[in-house]
C-alpha cells in the first residue's frame, strides 16, 4: 500500500472518530469524501487498504463443519463427472514413461501437431505418429483392465 493511501487512511480514521463523537453515528462515504476533498473511490480504496488479507485456507465462517475452508466454498464450473475424469486421466498418464507422457500432453493438452511434437522431441513426424499410436493402444489396454 502506498504512503499516500496510508496517509489518507489515517486522515479518514481521525475524521470518522471525531464525526462519530460529534454526531453519534458513522459518516457516509460521501461525507468523508466531501470533508477530506477526496473522491468516493479514493475513500473506498483507502478504507479497503487497511483490511487484513484472508487466506483461502482459513476455515469458512458460515459452516458447522470446521474442516471446510474458504477454498472449498468457491463454486466450480466442473461437474463431479468431469472432476473424476480428470483424476482418472491423471492416474493413467502417471503410468506412462516421461517421454510418452510428454508426447501425449503435447498432442492432447497443448494442441501441438505431430510435426511440432517431433521437433520438440527431436524425432521424425513418422516416429511421433507411431509412438502416439502405441501409447494410445497401451492406455486403452490399461483402461480395459
Amino acid at each position: 500500500v502506498s504512503r499516500i493511501i496510508k496517509a489518507q487512511y489515517r486522515q479518514i480514521t481521525k475524521f470518522v472518530e471525531e464525526f462519530n463523537l460529534k454526531n453519534g453515528r458513522e459518516p457516509t462515504i460521501e461525507e468523508i469524501a466531501e470533508e477530506l476533498k477526496l473522491s468516493t473511490e479514493e475513500v473506498i480504496i483507502s478504507l479497503d487498504s487497511s483490511r487484513r488479507p484472508i487466506s483461502l485456507y482459513e476455515t469458512a465462517p458460515d459452516t458447522e463443519e470446521k474442516s471446510l475452508t474458504l477454498l472449498d466454498k468457491i463454486p466450480s464450473s466442473e461437474t463431479e463427472d468431469e472432476k473424476v475424469d480428470k483424476i482418472y486421466v491423471k492416474s493413467l498418464l502417471s503410468t506412462l514413461e516421461d517421454r510418452e507422457r510428454k508426447l501425449i500432453i503435447l498432442r492432447y493438452f497443448r494442441d501441438k501437431t505431430q510435426g511440432e511434437v517431433a521437433k520438440i522431441l527431436g524425432v521424425s513426424q513418422v516416429q511421433v505418429s507411431r509412438l502416439e499410436n502405441r501409447i494410445l493402444k497401451k492406455l486403452k489396454e490399461r483402461e480395459d483392465r
